[in-house]
């Protein structure tokens, strides 16, 4: 009990009292009250003050459901916009466990790719998958952009909620870019800029004009300049990396041989004909038709 004096006609008596219970676990006070109250004008008990302590068991439990809650949102969010995170929707249910094993050097060293994703947004290492068309570029490409996803949704669960992950094509990035106003046009470079990573596929179709070079190289400079992981699918040969047809293209060559230095080559047969074979084949089933 505590009497403060206000002058010579008024004395207030403050009175604190402690409850403490002791945890057996932790052996830490489990809660502890120190609650300060005092008369009011018609001498009924006022508190003041309460202070709690908690004991690391409490501590602990709150702070695991705490995580909890932030990963179930977190995981809730990257579901609801997965979808947005690939532009072409042929790239949204592609998987790791959907490889066909065609070409298990390739399978092996995405997988390790993912396996050791801290190193490579330290290192900024990033992939260019090189070979024909129909090969499985774009399906390794996209397996290891949603397996990268996946990963983060698991253990890196992000209280802003930014997209982790984009992949589109170059045209239509390119095309898209188009019709925006210019502070529009910089506020997306910058969104580019900031995605954990970057998959550009079919490189090298897009046309070779001037307009299009400008915004490929402002692409290629927000990542760049951001010093995160870019992976990209291309037709392109060795040679023609080494031969670009103008100062333009070599400036955006070197960039990206620079970033992309895990070069991993794609070949086989066509899995587009092998497809489009199937189809004609079920087509001709379907409709009863003989060779």
């Amino acid at each position: 009990m505590a009497t403060i004096s206000g002058g010579s006609t008024t004395t207030v008596e403050i009175t604190t009292k402690t409850n403490v219970l002791t945890c057996a676990v932790c052996k830490e006070v489990w809660l502890e009250e120190v609650i300060e109250t005092e008369p009011d004008a018609d001498g009924n008990c006022k508190i003041l003050s309460v202070v709690k302590k908690e004991c690391a068991c409490i501590r602990e439990r709150a702070q695991v459901h705490y995580e909890k809650n932030l990963l179930r949102e977190h995981q809730i969010y990257v579901e609801t916009n997965r979808t947005g995170m690939f532009f072409i929707s042929r790239f949204r249910d592609i998987r790791m466990s959907h490889d066909d094993l065609r070409n298990p050097e390739v399978t092996n060293q995405c997988k390790n790719y993912v396996a050791n994703w801290a190193s490579v947004c330290e290192k900024n290492m990033g992939i260019l998958f090189r070979g024909p068309v129909g090969t499985g570029k774009s399906f390794h490409a996209a397996a290891i952009a949603h397996a990268v996803i996946d990963m983060k949704k698991r253990k890196y669960p992000s209280s802003h909620n930014e997209p982790m992950v984009y992949m589109t094509t170059v045209s239509t990035l390119i095309l898209y870019m188009s019709e925006l106003e210019l502070h529009r046009k910089k506020w997306f470079l910058g969104r580019l800029a900031m995605l954990d990573l970057l998959v550009l596929d079919d490189f090298g179709i897009e046309r070779g004009n001037e307009y299009t070079l400008e915004n490929l190289g402002y692409i290629i400079d927000a990542r760049y300049n951001s010093q995160k992981p870019l992976i990209i699918t291309t037709n392109l040969s060795s040679n023609e990396f080494k031969n670009p047809p103008n100062i333009a293209y070599k400036r955006i060559f070197d960039r990206i041989e620079e970033m992309c230095g895990l070069i991993i080559p794609v070949r086989g047969s066509s899995r587009r004909l092998e497809i489009a074979a199937k189809k004609q084949e079920d087509a001709k089933k379907l409709l009863g038709l003989n060779d």
